[in-house]
C-alpha cells in the first residue's frame, strides 16, 4: 500500500511535466481529454468541471491561446458544457467586429452566430463541431484573405489559429482565430471564411 502511494505522486509529477511541443494537429475522434482551463465562469462549481476536447490528441499549457482554443473546440463538439471565461468575448467575422458576448452568453452555442453587414451569417462553434481533424497553424490557408486575420481591438495579446487539416475546396475552407489576453483568458474569436 505504501509503495502505491509513492507511485501515484511520481506519476502525477511526470504527467504534469509534459508540455506543448509546438506541433498542432488536433484529432477530434480518438484520444483522451485535455485538462481544465485556468479561467472560470462566475460560478463556484465550474472549476471542478474539466474541459475535454472532443478527444483531442494535442496538448497545450494552461494560459495559452492554444489551450483556450482547445476549450472552445471542446465546447463546440459538446465535450464540455461551458466555456471557461470570465471576461467578455468579442466576435469577429473576417476581421470585422460584430458583437461582444458576456457571461452567460459565452456558454450558448447559438450566441456565436455572426452576420456580415448586408450578407450571410455563420457560426464558429457550428463550424468547429463538424470538423474531425484540425491543425494549429502559424500561417493561414492561401484560400483565405490574409487581412481577415488582423482584427483591430481584440483585447488580446496572443493568438492561435485552428483550420481544418484535410484539404478542402477553397469554398469550404475556414479558420477560427482565438485571441487570449496577457493572463491567458479567451477574449476574442475571429471566424475567417472565404468571401464570395
Amino acid at each position: 500500500m505504501r509503495r502505491c502511494l509513492l507511485v501515484v505522486p511520481s506519476l502525477l509529477l511526470l504527467l504534469s511535466s509534459c508540455s506543448d511541443d509546438g506541433r498542432g494537429d488536433v484529432d477530434a475522434t480518438s484520444s483522451p481529454a485535455a485538462p481544465a482551463t485556468s479561467a472560470t465562469p462566475n460560478t463556484a462549481s465550474a472549476a471542478s468541471d474539466p474541459i475535454t476536447t472532443g478527444n483531442a490528441t494535442t496538448s497545450a499549457r494552461p494560459g495559452t491561446p492554444k489551450f483556450e482554443a482547445i476549450g472552445l473546440l471542446a465546447f463546440a463538439q459538446h465535450s464540455s458544457r461551458v466555456v471557461y471565461v470570465d471576461t467578455p468575448v468579442r466576435l469577429f467575422l473576417n476581421g470585422d467586429y460584430v458583437k461582444t458576448l458576456n457571461y452567460p452568453q459565452v456558454n450558448k452555442r447559438k450566441s456565436y452566430r455572426v452576420c456580415a453587414p448586408g450578407g450571410g451569417c455563420d457560426n464558429a462553434v457550428t463550424r468547429l463541431a463538424t470538423v474531425q481533424m484540425l491543425s494549429f497553424r502559424d500561417r493561414h490557408s492561401p484560400c483565405l484573405d490574409a487581412s481577415a486575420f488582423m482584427p483591430a481591438r481584440t483585447g488580446g495579446t496572443r493568438q492561435a489559429v485552428m483550420q481544418p487539416r484535410q484539404s478542402k475546396p477553397c469554398e469550404d475552407n475556414f479558420a477560427v482565430q482565438v485571441w487570449a489576453n496577457d493572463v491567458g483568458q479567451m477574449v476574442a474569436v475571429n471566424l475567417v471564411v472565404r468571401s464570395p
